[in-house]
């Protein structure tokens, strides 16, 4: 029952048929919602799976890091007694919190995990020919029609990706699954054929965004790709590197706008101050979880997800939220490392490389754009930690994978991005 609310969940997120389908739109079940429904399934489902499982949060580093993340995101209304704040962003945050568990907890094997991006593909699919359709005919599902900013039409989606920075990050951390599908040995003609029948439009989709920050994930991507897959890393790496002007020089119109000497550089290095500012004043639990835009310039946000977690969280919220992300590339590199000696070996290997290429991807645009608390992040920590889980107890210990020691490593890069980032700021002015 667990893994069938999993599996609906997931669909419900993706491809949001309340925000296109009239029948669903509003409350048409007793008052509540379809996300309302599905979500109160789904907890009743994972309680009663806890009861029964053999998961524990310490199955893998990343559960203990997320319980953490969610302490602190509640800790930083606690430190400024913002009670309705801490009743409301109890149950925001609460859905990121749950469709990482349910994925962690439940997603107990490969073929699971596998089941998990196929519906994320499949949706990434719907949502592809949504945002094709609305530049080329003016609507999309739904009577959906694109975005017009600065003078260019932008696809979108619905729900969480109804931003088009947002639907093109989450395709671009669906791509590397596709690629692996299309380009792995041992792949069936038929799979091959259908992953690069979905990789066209996807790819389409996130130029049709018009998104500078997910043309570049676009671009990260393939380089971190490329590095994993290739053999010889060096050549990897000038290979990559010479790639990179091509994709740029084949991206939308407003990939060709970048500078640091345009006004919205300019204002993105006052936001980045104030949110430096912000931390000085309050170092340990921050200004408080989305609060950033009261304590900035013209109310704006920070435009920068490590920032903007350091601002809000402080130190406490920001080393749990690197080290999520830093446990899930340590992790997805050492899948990637394993010997591939049997069929099961080889699909953990193809699925931790394909999540490290697409978190990579995300984090250099996540550096321009406040993406710090969306779904797509969170399902792809998840996935890696129900994938940690499953090995280990299958086979063993993951060998080079993230344990609690390497802490210190986390403080150590919580240490230096900060001053970093103070040090970026003042070169780029």
């Amino acid at each position: 029952m667990a893994y069938i609310a999993l599996l609906l969940y997931t669909g419900i997120l993706f491809f949001r048929p309340q925000d296109w389908i009239s029948l669903l739109r509003g409350r048409p079940f007793l008052g509540l919602g379809v996300v309302d429904v599905v979500i109160g399934l789904a907890l009743v489902s994972w309680a009663g799976h806890l009861s029964t499982t053999r998961w524990r949060p310490k199955d893998a580093p990343q559960n203990w890091l997320m319980l953490g993340l969610y302490l602190a995101v509640l800790m930083s209304h606690v430190r400024h007694t913002y009670f309705a704040a801490l009743v409301r962003d109890f149950q925001v945050f609460g859905k990121l919190v749950l469709i990482y568990f349910l994925v962690a907890s439940v997603a107990t094997s490969v073929k699971r995990v596998r089941a998990v991006i196929l519906v994320m593909l499949a949706g990434c699919l719907f949502m592809s020919i949504h945002g094709i359709l609305q530049i080329h005919t003016g609507v999309g599902f739904g009577g959906m029609k694109p975005t017009v900013s600065e003078g260019f039409m932008r696809a979108k989606a619905f729900g969480v990706f109804n931003d088009p920075n947002d639907l093109a990050l989450v395709l671009v951390t669906a791509i590397p699954f596709l690629l692996s599908g299309a380009l792995s040995r041992g792949r069936s003609l038929p799979v091959r054929i259908a992953s690069c029948a979905a990789l066209a439009p996807m790819v389409y989709c996130v130029y049709l965004t018009n998104s500078r920050g997910g043309w570049l994930a676009l671009a990260v991507m393939l380089l971190a790709y490329l590095y994993l897959h290739l053999p010889y890393k060096k050549m990897a790496l000038a290979m990559a590197v010479a790639v990179l002007p091509i994709v740029f020089y084949l991206g939308p119109q407003r990939v060709q706008t970048i500078s640091t000497d345009e006004s919205s550089a300019h204002i993105r290095m006052i936001l980045w101050g104030n949110g430096n500012q912000m931390l000085k004043r309050w170092p340990l639990f921050g200004a408080g979880y989305r609060r950033f835009n009261e304590f900035s310039e013209r109310s704006l946000t920070a435009h920068n997800s490590f920032v903007l977690c350091y601002a809000e969280l402080g130190l406490v919220g920001y080393f749990f939220w690197l080290g999520l992300i830093m446990a899930t590339l340590k992790d997805g590199y050492a899948f990637g490392k394993l010997p591939r000696d049997g069929p099961e070996a080889e699909q953990y290997a193809l699925l931790g490389k394909a999540t490290v290429s697409g978190l990579v991807g995300f984090l250099a645009a996540a550096f321009f754009l406040t993406r710090t608390h969306i779904h797509p992040l969170y399902l792809l920590l998840s996935l890696v930690a129900a994938l940690r889980a499953a090995y280990e107890r299958d086979v063993g210990p993951l060998q080079g994978g993230f344990t609690l020691n390497d802490s210190k490593y986390v403080v150590g890069a919580e240490m230096l991005s900060i001053p970093g980032m103070w040090l970026a700021l003042r070169l780029l002015q």
